[in-house]
Parts: C-alpha cells; structure tokens; sequence
C-alpha cells in the first residue's frame, strides 16, 4: 500500500530527526519524480519552512528539468537554492570513464561497494564513519566530506576526481569564507588530519557532524571544536 508505506517512510525521517536532535532538512532536487517524492516525504515529516531544496543542475540538464523543480518547490511551498554540480560530477565520471578496461560500470558498482563495505568495518568496531587515505592523503568519508581545523585554519581535499564533492561541502566552504575563516583546499596528509585541532563531516544527512575522536583517539581537545560550532550556526541560519 503506497500510502502506509509513506506514512512509514516519514515516521522515519521524524524519528532520525529526534535522535540527531536536528530541527531541518536538506534535500537535493533534480526535476525528476524520484527527488519530487523525496522533497515531498520530508515536507510532510518536517513542514516546509524547515525544508531547504536544492536544485542541481548539470551542464547536460534540459530546461524542462529546472523548469520541473521549481513547480515542485512552489508546490511544496519550501525554500529552494541552487547549486551547479557541473564542476563536482565531471572529474568524476572522468576517472570513471578513463578506467582501462573501459567498464564504467563496474568501476562504478567498485566504488559503491568498496564505500559499503568501509561504512560497514567502521560501524563494526563501533564508529560512525570510515575516513579514507590515499596515498598518505586524507580524500573523503564514506558517505561525508571530510575537513579539518589546525591553528584557526580550515583544509579539506580540493574538488576532484578523489572526492564526491558534496553541495552541503559547498555550502560549508562559502559561508567560512564569507565569514573570513581561511580556507585551504589542498591535499591534506593523514600526520595533518591525526594532529588537527579539530575535525569535521560535511553531508546532506549529518550537515556539519564534529568528529571527538580518531582511530580511538581524542581529536583535540576530545570536544567539538569551537569552529566547528560556529559553522553550524552560520550553516543554520543560511537555511532561514
């Protein structure tokens, strides 16, 4: 029954909404049916004025598909931004795409399942996100950005083929600039990530998440950060 299983979806969202103790929402908006029904599910878990919509246009995106999601956004009666996710998807799906046996496919299917599977060893041995390093350097979580604070300076891997640059890790780097924190995006080795001041996720579903503790260890003073805590205010009131 399509309507239970709704009024199941939203419940959901309502519960992981008081267990994070999160009070709104983003969501991203393509034009398509798939995102619709997901803005659609969160307006009624969380009312529009604690939505934000996200409209992500891509280079190959037809006008009908803006078009699309603002009637969408209008309908729902939430707030709405825009992000080009142009500059993000391209480095990715060129590493996708210059893969040697010409797969995309299964190179893609490889990342998704070796995503899995980290997310699934981190949760084992208790934590919540898996961190990985390549090459010596700090790339992406799982399913978050990664970023950190040493001596008031903010660093994160640059946009790129090594990361799914995220539009909440957009939105994180613009507003710290706005707010004239320095910002360096540039490769980031582990020594650097493993002596930070602080540490922090960036994503649609944890927003800004402080990290306290690494492979066991405290991150800083073992507490969240103090700009950690002042982006995610800057981060809620950019949503209204």
């Amino acid at each position: 029954d399509p309507g239970t299983t709704a009024d199941l979806i939203v419940a959901f969202i309502r519960s992981q909404m008081a267990q994070t103790g999160f009070a709104r929402l983003v969501v991203a908006l393509s034009g398509g049916v798939d995102s619709a029904t997901v803005a659609f599910l969160a307006t009624r878990a969380v009312g529009a004025k604690n939505l934000l919509a996200v409209r992500l246009p891509y280079r190959t995106s037809s006008p009908d598909s803006e078009t699309d999601a603002l009637r969408v956004v209008q309908a729902l009666g939430c707030r709405t931004g825009i992000v080009d996710i142009t500059p993000m998807v391209d480095p990715l799906l060129a590493l996708i795409w210059d893969a040697q046996d010409g797969d995309a496919l299964d190179d893609a299917a490889q990342v998704r399942r070796g995503n899995v599977m980290a997310r699934q060893r981190a949760k084992e041995s208790g934590a919540f996100e898996a961190i990985f390093v390549r090459g010596g350097e700090v790339t992406e979580g799982t399913v978050s950005n990664v970023m950190l604070v040493r001596g008031g300076v903010m660093m994160t891997e640059p946009a790129g083929a090594r990361i799914l640059s995220g539009v909440t890790r957009a939105i994180v780097l613009a507003l710290a600039r706005k707010e004239g924190v320095s910002v360096q995006e540039r490769a980031v080795a582990l020594d650097e990530l493993r002596g930070a001041d602080e540490v922090l996720l960036t994503g649609t579903t944890v927003e800004i998440l402080p990290v306290v503790r690494l492979d066991g260890a405290p991150v800083g003073t073992g507490k969240p950060g103090a700009l950690t805590a002042r982006l995610s205010a800057w981060f809620q009131d950019s949503l209204g």
